[in-house]
């Protein structure tokens, strides 16, 4: 029986796989139908598709099978932005007042402006942002001084 990563890699494969098949299935007038997120917050149905967007991703680089943050926020495009979004929302409020600001190779800017209060400016790469924003790094790779998060979920 296989375990570890590449098991996991399989699972997340095979449940994409049942998502597509049911999200499929939905009458177009379901999606606008409002559902609780997992925090107990009302969402629409449809935000369902980008929360599982997000959660793909950010779980593709803590398998470690060759995806790290830079190759994920490549990969997810112009979708990254979104991405990025639905981590800060995930956090519900408690975030410190912060000027998140992504720059990409080629000069794309993204901004995210969270907290209360004035804020401190951190910049990275887009990979940088994504691994901070979700816990995965302490933000030692962004310029300016990350202050702490929140517990991821």
């Amino acid at each position: 029986m296989r375990t570890g990563p590449p098991r996991i890699a399989e699972d997340v494969v095979a449940s994409a796989a049942r998502f597509v098949e049911v999200a499929s299935s939905m009458p177009d007038d379901a999606w606008p139908a409002r559902v609780r997120a997992r925090q107990g917050r009302e969402i629409p149905a449809e935000f369902v598709l980008w929360l599982r967007l997000s959660e793909t991703a950010i779980h593709l680089a803590d398998l470690d099978l060759g995806y790290d943050f830079a190759r994920v926020a490549e990969l997810l495009g112009d979708e990254f932005e979104i991405v990025v979004g639905n981590a800060i929302g995930m956090y519900g409020g408690e975030l410190p007042s912060v000027l998140l600001v992504a720059v990409g190779e080629d000069g794309t800017r993204h901004e995210w402006r969270m907290g209360t209060g004035e804020p401190v400016t951190l910049t990275g790469s887009p990979g940088d942002v994504l691994a901070w924003i979700t816990g995965r790094s302490d933000g030692s790779t962004l310029d300016g001084t990350a202050p702490p998060l929140p517990h991821w979920l």
